[in-house]
């Protein structure tokens, strides 16, 4: 059976430079399944990113940061420059709409940039942070743009929102912002915001489902994040 499936990903892929005005629902549903089955994501992912990157002014936010979690699986299956065009219109079309997505939108699309060992790596050095890792010296300066300024966007996003969100979102939030080191501006942007929540709001009792603040065991979590920062 998977012969048969790996065959049929293969015909289908080879395929897909033809079907343009295919759906962004079935592109999606076809990069959710090539990221979960390992058979069919040597075959397809690639050519699904070429066709994806020409529509995706076309696709729903909602789409689009699930289609980036899925592509943040796609680690040695496609090409640099295929994947840094698709990033890169993937920031075309995200970063100006960044303030119109939801909560979980946003934190979809920053964990699924988080996933990708360049994004952190060269977003830090634009801050004043520490070099880019070994994870952006294998791969072009432009490929490391490509998903660096996107992701950087969305963390910008991210700590200007952080107030808004509920202690579990925050701490995510948080985690997910960390790589790009201690001295980028944004880690002295997030450390001032967690500073003033501290000084003012209280920890919340039990499980922190109160509605109040960190719980003391979200705060004891929240401290190692931050001791743990480069």
């Amino acid at each position: 059976e998977g012969l048969l499936l790996k065959d049929c990903a293969v015909l289908l892929g080879a395929s897909l430079s033809n079907l343009k005005a295919t759906p962004p629902s079935d592109l999606l549903r076809l990069s959710v399944a090539a990221a979960k089955c390992s058979v069919i994501a040597q075959p397809l992912f690639e050519p699904l990113a070429k066709v994806t990157t020409e529509t995706l002014q076309t696709w729903t936010l909602d789409d689009l940061s699930k289609l980036l979690l899925a592509y943040s699986k796609s680690k040695g299956l496609v090409n640099d420059g295929v994947l840094d065009a698709l990033y890169r219109k993937a920031s075309a079309v995200l970063r100006p709409q960044l303030s119109q997505l939801s909560a979980t939108q946003l934190l979809k699309v920053l964990i699924a940039l988080g996933k990708v060992p360049f994004a952190s790596s060269s977003s830090s050095s634009s801050g004043g942070g520490a070099s880019a890792g070994a994870g952006a010296e294998e791969r072009s300066e432009t490929s490391q743009t490509g998903c660096a300024e996107l992701f950087e966007a969305t963390c910008a996003e991210a700590v200007s929102r952080l107030t808004t969100l509920p202690p579990p979102q925050q701490l995510l939030v948080t985690q997910s912002v960390l790589p790009l080191g201690r001295g980028h501006k944004l880690i002295r942007s997030l450390e001032q915001t967690w500073i003033s929540l501290c000084e003012t709001t209280p920890l919340a009792s039990g499980n922190g489902k109160d509605g109040g603040g960190l719980s003391a065991d979200q705060a004891s979590t929240l401290l190692r994040h931050f001791l743990a920062l480069e």
